[in-house]
């Protein structure tokens, strides 16, 4: 061991167990998205824990669809989501063919792909971004939006998010909310091979899938309510703003 410290410097053996990427203070899964992403994602491919090539190769002929967390980015987790359901069953087996690579990332991710809830995790937000916040995106930013636009397609988004069943979303070939054009929709949806990966995926945890996508839709119709309800007419928030007007109205002079 002191040969192997003597001959290779303590700054190289360093450089082998030690990343240097900052995930303290994220919660349990935006930590496994940075540690599975940033393994094999090219952004990070000058870092000694980085193994975008080998994993290339490893993964060859088909392509790395990774890409790394960018919490200024809109809809950018949904895209991590997406290339970590295509790339985690990639992962685990080339961490289990390369035992011999150890440093902090890899330790971790080895822990990672372990854990079975994770897929499902990750492929229900990819069909949260598929079927709402892509398309929601796509409209926000569309030249044509007007505030009338919104005024007439934001109640009825509101609707389908209180009817949806979460079922109807475990796939990615059918466009299930109609708040936006079907171009719309369709320039959201991943390519083919992501697209047949997520499908398998829901088929495979679909009791799983199902009972996050409930969860997730409820947090999004809060927030939508809270947020846009009161200013384009709909949702809860509107109704307690109303309720607690007319009770003004009504006290005596």
């Amino acid at each position: 061991m002191y040969v192997l410290h003597d001959t290779i410097g303590a700054d190289k053996l360093k450089q082998c167990f030690l990343s240097d990427v900052d995930f303290a203070n994220d919660d349990f899964i935006t930590k496994a998205i940075h540690c599975l992403s940033n393994f094999i994602n090219r952004d990070h491919s000058a870092k000694p824990w980085n193994y975008h090539s080998h994993f290339n190769s490893f993964i060859s002929p088909r392509e790395n669809k990774s890409v790394t967390l960018k919490d200024h980015r809109f809809n950018r987790l949904f895209v991590c989501c997406e290339g970590l359901t295509y790339h985690l069953d990639d992962i685990a087996g080339y961490l289990d063919m390369y035992c011999n690579i150890v440093n902090g990332i890899t330790i971790l991710d080895r822990s990672f792909v372990e854990m079975p809830i994770l897929k499902p995790i990750f492929c229900a937000v990819a069909l949260i971004g598929t079927h709402i916040t892509k398309p929601f995106q796509a409209l926000v930013i569309d030249c044509d939006t007007t505030f009338s636009t919104l005024s007439e397609v934001f109640p009825k988004l509101y609707d389908e998010l209180v009817k949806i069943d979460p079922r109807e979303l475990c796939q990615t070939s059918e466009q299930v909310f109609k708040f936006v054009t079907e171009e719309m929709f369709l320039s959201g949806v991943p390519d083919d091979d992501v697209c047949s990966t997520i499908n398998e995926c829901a088929v495979q945890h679909r009791e799983e899938i199902v009972e996050l996508m409930r969860m997730i839709i409820s947090k999004i119709v809060d927030g939508f309510d809270l947020q846009r309800g009161a200013v384009f007419g709909f949702g809860t928030t509107l109704m307690m703003i109303l309720g607690h007007f007319s009770k003004f109205l009504l006290q005596p002079i």
